[in-house]
C-alpha cells in the first residue's frame, strides 16, 4: 500500500478494523500478564518430561502419552489466553487512534513529527498548519523516545513523536521528509507507521 495515497477515510477504516490493530498492540500489553504463567509452566513440565523419557530411552512407550496430553492442554489453554488477552485490548475504546503526522524535524535516522489525538487527526492540512506553528527545541529532542508520543498541546491534542526513517520508507519508499505519514497511536503513548 502507498501510504502516500491514504486519505482521512481509509484512516478511519483502520481504526475500525480489528485485523490491522492486532499489528500494534504493544509486547507489555500482549505478553506481560501473570495468566500465561500457569500454561506456561505446565507447558515446560510437559516439554521436560517427555525429554527426559527420550533420554532414559522410554520416548515411545505409554508413558509418554499423559505428558503428550498435557503439552496438547497447555498449548491450547496458552493460545486461549493470548487471544482473551487481545481480544479485550481491542475492546477498549480510544486505545487506538490513527492519525496523520507531519515531520517538524529529522535528525540522522529519527524524524520528529507533529500529531494529533484530537478531532482533527485525520485532517493532514490541520497537522501541516499546526506544524508551521510549532517549534521543537533540543530538549525536547533529548527526552523523545522512538515509538513514543509525548502530548505538547492540551488543546488542539497535539504532541510530538519519533519515528525511525526507515521505518517510514519500508512501507514507501516514494516518501519525502515533506510528507505528511500515517501512524497508529495506542493509548496515546506508542506510535507506529501504519503498514
Amino acid at each position: 500500500m502507498n501510504i502516500n495515497s491514504i486519505n482521512s477515510k481509509q484512516l478511519t477504516d483502520f481504526e475500525q478494523d480489528n485485523t490491522v490493530k492486532r499489528w500494534y498492540i504493544p509486547f507489555s500489553h500482549k505478553w506481560k500478564s501473570w495468566l500465561y504463567v500457569a500454561p506456561a509452566i505446565l507447558l515446560f513440565m510437559s516439554i521436560f518430561s517427555m525429554l527426559y523419557l527420550l533420554k532414559i530411552e522410554r520416548l515411545l512407550s505409554w508413558y509418554t502419552v499423559p505428558y503428550f496430553v498435557l503439552f496438547v492442554v497447555a498449548t491450547i489453554w496458552f493460545k486461549a489466553v493470548r487471544k482473551h488477552l487481545t481480544d479485550n485490548l481491542l475492546k477498549r475504546k480510544d486505545m487506538f487512534q490513527t492519525a496523520f503526522a507531519y515531520p517538524l524535524l529529522v535528525q540522522g535516522g529519527k524524524v520528529f513529527a507533529l500529531a494529533s489525538t484530537g478531532q482533527n487527526r485525520h485532517n493532514a492540512s490541520f497537522v501541516k498548519h499546526q506544524a508551521a506553528l510549532t517549534e521543537i527545541t533540543e530538549a525536547d529532542i533529548a527526552k523523545i523516545k522512538v515509538g513514543r508520543f509525548y502530548p505538547q498541546d492540551t488543546d488542539n491534542q497535539l504532541g510530538i513523536l519519533c519515528i525511525r526513517k526507515f521505518s517510514i520508507r519500508r512501507w514507501n519508499a516514494r516518501w519525502t521528509e515533506k510528507d505528511v505519514f500515517p501512524v497508529m497511536l495506542v493509548e496515546a503513548r506508542w506510535a507506529r507507521v501504519i503498514r
